[in-house]
């Protein structure tokens, strides 16, 4: 049986999803199994993650449906009946628009396991130190033991802030285990020597080193929020959002396939 789990959650997402599973395949030195939560998405979509489980043995996909009123319940849903069905010892979070950039990113992820880690993610934005559920990597048994949800708990109140916001829970292990975090950037507020003019792209790193990307715009094309101030036609603001798409996904094959010419193997193993 594979140690890990890949868990996604997809709303009209997978043409992400597909760049997504392929980074994470050709990337990976072990083996995988790749869980799809699909939150409702257009028959479209899903007939393209069904092409993608049909042709890879590893990939399963669950349709959820969730009509929640806010879209962080919608995701945490999604993310529990995926958890729900994973026996894997670790299971890694990741949002849709992701793309791993390093070659052996299995084997850098489980350098950083030891017995008492119960995550190994990338900060939450203004959270030093707390991972983010969109890229995080959790030890399932001990999720499990702790009972520890993704849930968010605002939905009362309506208004959400850090302290209840999904994943706010993870909280309850800091004491007893390990929380390992790592930083990104954004290239909204730096000059990437990477992702050079494209908006909105995060860039995970570990140790100083690009680990992957993610879109950072939402599954949509994620234009319309930079347009803001400037009237332009839908469809202009479409043409943008799939040539920044177009750039950014082509720049992230390219860094992963250097990296695998580069790569040394680390003396860490998949976990028994």
């Amino acid at each position: 049986m594979n140690k890990l789990t890949i868990l996604t959650v997809c709303y009209n997402s997978s043409n992400f999803i597909i760049e997504n599973f392929f980074s994470a395949k050709k990337g990976a030195i072990g083996k995988f199994d790749y869980l799809i939560i699909d939150n409702g998405s257009k028959k479209s979509h899903i007939k393209k993650l069904y092409k993608l489980k049909k042709t890879n043995d590893n990939v399963n996909v669950i349709l959820s449906n969730n009509e929640h009123e806010f879209a962080s319940y919608n995701h945490a849903i999604g993310v529990e009946k995926g958890l729900s069905k994973i026996n894997t010892k670790y299971c890694f979070i990741l949002d849709s628009d992701t793309i791993f950039l390093r070659y052996g990113w299995d084997q850098i992820l489980f350098s950083f396991f030891k017995e008492k880690t119960a995550i190994v993610g990338f900060e939450a934005t203004n959270r030093i130190g707390f991972p983010q559920i969109m890229f995080s990597c959790i030890d399932v048994k001990i999720f499990k033991e702790n009972k520890i949800s993704c849930m968010p708990s605002f939905e009362n109140k309506k208004e959400c802030n850090p302290l209840n916001d999904t994943a706010h829970q993870w909280k309850k292990l800091i004491k007893n285990y390990e929380i390992v975090t790592f930083p990104f950037k954004n290239t909204r507020d730096y000059s990437s020597p990477y992702f050079k003019n494209i908006i909105g792209i995060e860039e995970y790193y570990i140790n100083d080193e690009l680990y992957a990307s993610h879109f950072g715009r939402g599954s949509s094309l994620g234009s319309a929020k930079y347009f803001k101030k400037i009237i332009l036609p839908n469809f202009i603001k479409k043409a943008f959002g799939k040539y920044q798409i177009s750039k950014w996904i082509n720049k992230s094959k390219e860094i992963l396939q250097n990296d695998k010419k580069n790569f040394k193997k680390l003396n860490t193993t998949y976990p028994s």
